[in-house]
């Protein structure tokens, strides 16, 4: 894992001082040697900094020319078959990198076959200075992080944003059409960045520049990968679970591959288990398996993840939290995250990250089985909702909705005995009033559903109408731009690479020849993956209630935070970019325990302290 910057203009620059101000912003992303390269025919500079992985000594270091001496190769990520693509090419090696796999690849293949060829997850900047072009890339599920734009006279790209603002030409206007996309979903989704003229290069997609020319080309996509799948569906789940686990087993063995010491994420939940069972059943010696717990209960796996590791016998470590070791970080989390990002999950996320450090350089995790696999809530809650509602005429939705929102969110409270029942309660009022599926569908996932950034416009994501919509619009949008984005930018922040088999692209090729009656029998979600874990880890340890990694964001507005979220949200600042009204309204609901409106105000005060940095 590693970082990279880069422009091109034509100013006369100091541009030793200026890249080397832009490395010094992803120190955090390769620690161990930093390198750079110039081509003053067209005023190209490229910069690296490198987190070593495979091939420890410097014949892996950055940026990297082809033998032909053609290519110039700035790359973050990792490609786990370059072992295999290694023995298909005709090159002289010097190292053992996957980097210079990549090289001879262009050299031998050229672009678009090399693309074609490799599995991993990717970003990387490559000059090809006979045709003077520059081709930036991206792996089809949008793993790491590339950003691009031209700002004034030059066209500056990298792996982090806060690297781009270094250059003296960086422009450093907000975007306020990505605002207010961000308030909706609590992340700036792509193609957009939190500032103007920079753009998130999409997954699966190259962009080239040459002659002052660009355009963006797609190599990959979950659209054409879904609809090439329904011409040859899975229908027997038993072939479907022998397929996927061998599929599984491959993907843990190549990721598990590296030079430096290797562990896993260990929730205690489906995902992690299964990826952790199947690393611990290929391993010679027990696996680190890592896990944090909160000392409040309804926040805390750690007991889950504990009886797992000893059943699967890992050497497990476990760090059990306070509020106070969580509050630590709320300041931090606008330098980690370089636009706003409000997934309040961000904060454990870093914390288990910084425990693994500790012991391992490489961490994988079990990220992206619930997009593919039908594991979310809503692919069960809208379907189910939307046939209650749909035959309720307006006036009738719009009555309900008024009645559970007079309610106090206190009384509820205690009146149901479970706080979740009543966030699930005002949850419905928010979305009852919903006209379509589609419509529904966005209600779920939008903590605003009307617009509260002035002189602005939000995306909208494709329409869906049905449960595999749903889940291809999360693969394309929320796994990459939220999910994706906060475990790279947590685990990067303490210079922790982390990797996600599910991801395989040949898993994500798999999934989508599963019919939903496969994803969900007997009523269970993710069902092949509980099928295969089964054969792992007894069925009392993994059937329960989904969780997931909450933190209790509500409570800490009330109290430890509360004095932090007053200073941010001053309506002089507020009402620059917002109704101030409306949020202030919101703050003091969520104060008098009237209504919670954690998620909504979490969006806000992201913001405003990553304005304030």
């Amino acid at each position: 894992m590693c970082g990279f910057s880069g422009f091109i203009t034509t100013k006369n620059i100091t541009r030793d001082k200026i890249i080397s101000n832009m490395l010094e912003k992803i120190h955090h992303r390769g620690p161990d040697e930093n390198g750079v390269f110039f081509d003053d025919s067209i005023g190209l500079c490229f910069g690296h900094k490198r987190l070593a992985i495979q091939d420890l000594s410097s014949l892996g270091q950055q940026p990297m020319l082809s033998n032909n001496q053609r290519y110039v190769l700035v790359f973050n990520g990792e490609i786990y078959n370059f072992k295999t693509l290694k023995k298909q090419l005709n090159y002289s090696f010097k190292g053992n990198s996957d980097t210079e796999v990549l090289l001879a690849g262009f050299q031998e293949w050229g672009l678009e076959k090399t693309l074609n060829n490799i599995v991993g997850m990717f970003a990387f900047a490559l000059w090809d200075k006979q045709q003077k072009t520059l081709i930036l890339a991206r792996d089809r599920m949008g793993e790491k992080p590339l950003y691009y734009g031209f700002q004034k006279e030059s066209f500056l790209f990298g792996s982090d944003l806060a690297s781009l603002k270094q250059h003296p030409d960086f422009i450093n206007e907000i975007d306020r059409n990505a605002l207010a996309s961000f308030m909706r979903y609590s992340y700036v989704p792509t193609p957009q960045s939190i500032y103007k003229g920079i753009k998130k290069l999409p997954a699966g997609h190259y962009y080239q520049y040459k002659n002052g020319q660009e355009k963006i080309i797609k190599y990959w996509s979950i659209e054409d990968s879904y609809q090439k799948a329904q011409q040859s569906p899975i229908i027997d789940d038993k072939e479907a679970k022998e397929l996927l686990k061998k599929l599984l087993q491959q993907s843990v063995n190549e990721q598990m591959i590296a030079d430096v010491p290797t562990g896993a994420f260990l929730s205690g939940g489906i995902d992690s288990s299964l990826i952790t069972a199947l690393m611990q059943q290929q391993s010679e010696k027990k696996i680190d398996t890592f896990t944090i717990g909160f000392d409040s209960p309804k926040y805390n796996e750690s007991e889950f993840a504990k009886k797992i590791a000893t059943h699967l016998n890992t050497n497990h470590h476990e760090l059990i939290l306070n509020a106070t070791d969580c509050l630590n970080i709320v300041p931090k989390l606008s330098k980690i995250y370089s636009e706003p990002f409000a997934d309040a999950s961000q904060i454990p996320t870093f914390l288990v990250a910084k425990m693994a450090k500790k012991h391992i350089t490489v961490a994988l995790s079990g990220d992206g089985a619930d997009e593919l696999f039908c594991g979310y809530n809503r692919y069960y809650f809208v379907p189910k909702v939307w046939d209650k509602i749909k035959n309720l005429s307006a006036k009738q939705r719009n009555i309900l909705k008024i009645i559970i929102n007079k309610i106090p969110a206190r009384f509820l409270s205690k009146f149901l005995d479970q706080s979740n029942l009543t966030d699930k309660l005002f949850k419905l009022a928010n979305v009852i009033n919903s006209n379509s599926y589609n419509h529904l569908y966005q209600n779920v996932i939008s903590q605003y559903q009307d617009n509260i950034v002035k002189n602005s416009d939000y995306i909208n994501f494709n329409e869906v109408n049905s449960i595999e919509e749903m889940m291809l619009s999360d693969q394309q949008h929320y796994l990459a731009d939220d999910i994706l984005t906060k475990v790279d930018r947590a685990s990067m922040a303490v210079s922790l690479e982390t990797r996600a088999p599910f991801l395989d692209y040949r898993i994500v090729e798999f999934s989508h020849k599963i019919p939903l009656a496969i994803h969900s029998k007997n009523n269970q979600s993710k069902y092949l993956l509980r099928e295969i874990l089964y054969d792992f880890v007894p069925k009392n340890l993994i059937d329960r209630p989904k969780m997931g990694f909450s933190v209790p964001i509500e409570y800490w507005l009330r109290n430890e935070l509360k004095d932090w979220a007053d200073s941010l949200l001053q309506k002089n600042k507020l009402n620059e970019y917002f109704d101030a009204d409306i949020i202030l309204k919101k703050f003091s609901e969520h104060l008098s325990g009237k209504r919670n409106w954690q998620y909504q105000l979490w969006n806000v005060l992201m913001f405003m302290s990553w304005l304030d940095d």
